[in-house]
């Protein structure tokens, strides 16, 4: 066994899970290349690269631990398991995010109306930032939405036992979306 075959080569095109987690990290960098790319940044866009740049990064990471799979592991420490509920952490991750790109997409959209009156260079920068984070919003909101949907009655407990794939969600225990259970403890053990 080879260390490609634990790679997921095909999340990143998975509709809906793999095409959002992929989104999340990209339109993030999208609005850092072109905020960093604009002549001039107006200083109440500080709190649009703070977005950016958290959103960027921890979408980033979760996407990569998605690709490498170990959202589905369960990893021995001695006599227990830990099992890191990737659902409930994105799950909180997009509420969030969804609130600081609203905020984000209503400063560019601010800044962009400011900027009609400076070169087109400028205003068109503005323009795909505000884009840019409304398409953020959007993914981070639909994720969330997602998510929620799939929790059963709505409680929230089962967000700590379910595992998002590129196309369906998996739970531990075997009950939820449909699939095969990849993780938890070998067959004959307790879970502690």
């Amino acid at each position: 066994m080879t260390f490609l075959d634990h790679v997921d080569k095909d999340f990143f095109k998975a509709w809906p899970f793999g095409v959002l987690k992929t989104i999340h990290w990209f339109a993030p960098l999208a609005i850092l290349i072109t905020l960093g790319n604009s002549r001039y940044i107006y200083d109440s866009l500080g709190f649009v690269l703070f977005t950016a740049w958290n959103a960027f990064i921890v979408s980033l990471i979760t996407w990569l631990c998605y690709i490498f799979r170990l959202n589905r592991k369960a990893f021995q420490f001695g006599a227990g398991y830990l099992f890191v509920p990737f659902a409930l952490i994105d799950f909180i991750v997009s509420l969030l995010a969804v609130l600081c790109f609203g905020i984000s997409s209503l400063i560019c959209a601010i800044a962009l109306l400011d900027s009609l009156e400076y070169s087109l260079g400028h205003i068109i920068s503005y323009l795909l930032a505000t884009v840019f984070c409304l398409i953020s919003g959007s993914a981070f909101g639909y994720f969330a939405i997602l998510v929620y949907r799939l929790i059963p009655n709505g409680q929230f407990r089962h967000l700590m036992t379910m595992v998002i794939e590129g196309h369906q969600t998996t739970t531990l225990d075997g009950q939820g979306g449909g699939g095969p259970v990849n993780a938890g403890p070998p067959p004959g053990r307790p879970p502690v």
